[in-house]
């Protein structure tokens, strides 16, 4: 992926964090809430794939992603998943702490217990986008595409992305937000191993 892209990535990320710190939510949030709590319902397996961002599940699934992108992509793709499962968290938890914003208000949308944090980015999408995104991205590169794959991965992220929005803990543009940084920080590291890779073979 070409530089100017990451760039743009990283500059339309941050833009989004200074507007976060300045805005409760975006348009279009409040109403598409609304529209993925009224199309699904119950809260019992939000809670599950909630839970399976936390620790110790996320190293698990951290672990199993790595395996799949070895199995693609050599280490190499082993290693951008790893990198960006571990780095890229602490790096959204900096983008929360420079936005502030609140969790979703109960008189706006319906709210699952006492959510505690800032909401922007969700830390759940930038580790599914992490293992999952990266895995996508890696099943659309290699020769023969691996279609099947990536198609389950993009499914995963619909499904993570919607628990965190059905159990009112963020807002879409939360969730959106976790994944931009998500595809913005693997296809970093993925550039970084090629252009070693590139600097290594010159003689």
């Amino acid at each position: 992926m070409r530089a100017s892209t990451l760039l743009i990535g990283a500059a339309i990320l941050l833009g989004l964090t200074a507007a976060a710190a300045i805005f409760p939510h975006f348009p279009g949030d409040v109403a598409l809430a609304r529209l993925v709590q009224a199309r699904l319902p119950g809260i019992a397996w939000a809670e599950v794939v909630t839970q399976s961002a936390g620790a110790p599940w996320k190293y698990v699934l951290a672990g199993a992603g790595a395996l799949i992108a070895w199995r693609l992509a050599g280490w190499r793709g082993a290693t951008v998943v790893l990198v960006a499962a571990l780095a890229l968290p602490p790096l959204g938890n900096g983008l929360k702490a420079l936005a502030d914003r609140p969790r979703p208000a109960a008189s706006l949308i319906d709210v699952v217990g006492q959510p505690s944090g800032a909401s922007f980015p969700s830390t759940a999408a930038v580790i599914y986008g992490a293992v999952f995104g990266s895995l996508a991205v890696l099943a659309l590169a290699v020769r023969p595409r691996r279609w099947l794959l990536a198609a389950a991965c993009v499914l995963v992220l619909l499904a993570a992305g919607a628990a965190r929005v059905t159990l009112g803990a963020h807002w879409p543009s939360d969730v959106l937000a976790g994944y931009l940084l998500a595809f913005v920080g693997a296809a970093t590291v993925q550039r970084v191993l090629k252009s070693k890779d590139s600097s290594g073979t010159n003689p």
